[in-house]
């Protein structure tokens, strides 16, 4: 299975970049892995962006079949979170290794949790390839260490956006949602966020020795506005609103579309 990770910090372009990426590489963007469980527990009420409801959506839809009779070992959610979170940045690769065959799902998976065993199904039912948006972040930094570990060949690209653009789509979202932030704080939680995300993608890549591909949101968008209809590699689950609306400001021909979980 070959997974095309995007490392970095919210709000700098990985939803976008996941959509370039699977066209270019021939994958399907699922957008962020590591809160694929959640979502995936209600999928009778969770909206597709195809327009249909998660149980429904032709690809998550046989995904949620194929693991409808899986019995989870009780400890591995526990376990998932703890190999996606910065442990896994300490823990020697022989253990991490050890820790994820021993927490599988059923005897056909032995992957490192829900998330995992779904970008290898999604993989199965569709090309072989799967782009996760789930960045680098305070409790996904050692995700593509775990995915790696749990027998993935990961490739690794890193979005990068100004931090004063950075910030101010973080101030933006909070006042979407009705969260008055000051610019102040919002500073130096964009500030301390990129260079932790930036920095620990760079020790997976040393340690995976892996070559980290750096995006910059400029050429992002250039990619972007080349999109054709990307409703074939378009499967994110969460994402930004621009996980299923077209690229503002480009001239290519991308619509709405794809399989978008909201």
């Amino acid at each position: 299975m070959r997974i095309l990770y995007v490392c970095g910090y919210g709000r700098s372009g990985s939803t976008i970049l996941g959509r370039v990426l699977a066209q270019h590489g021939e994958a399907v963007a699922l957008g962020e892995m590591a809160n694929a469980p959640e979502l995936l527990r209600g999928a009778a009420d969770t909206q597709c962006a195809c327009g249909e409801r998660v149980n429904r959506c032709p690809v998550w839809g046989e995904a949620l079949l194929r693991t409808a009779q899986d019995v989870q070992w009780p400890a591995a959610a526990w376990l998932s979170r703890v190999l996606n979170g910065p442990l896994a940045l300490m823990i020697p690769k022989k253990w991490l290794a050890w820790l994820a065959r021993r927490c599988t799902l059923s005897p056909a998976l032995p992957h490192t949790s829900l998330p995992a065993a779904m970008d290898v199904l999604i993989g199965q039912c569709c090309s072989g390839a799967a782009v996760d948006i789930s960045k680098t972040s305070y409790l996904t930094c050692g995700r593509p260490l775990a995915l790696a570990a749990a027998g993935a060949d990961i490739q690794l690209h890193l979005a990068v956006r100004p931090w004063r653009d950075v910030r101010a789509s973080y101030v933006a979202a909070h006042a979407r949602r009705d969260r008055e932030i000051s610019i102040p704080v919002a500073t130096i939680r964009v500030l301390a966020g990129i260079t932790f995300s930036r920095f620990t993608a760079r020790i997976v890549a040393a340690r995976l020795r892996k070559p980290l591909h750096v995006h910059r949101m400029a050429e992002i968008l250039l990619d972007a506005s080349k999109l054709a209809d990307d409703g074939p590699t378009n499967h994110m689950l969460t994402g930004n609103r621009s996980r299923n609306r077209p690229i503002v400001g480009t001239t290519g021909s991308a619509r709405p579309g794809g399989h978008s979980v909201a």
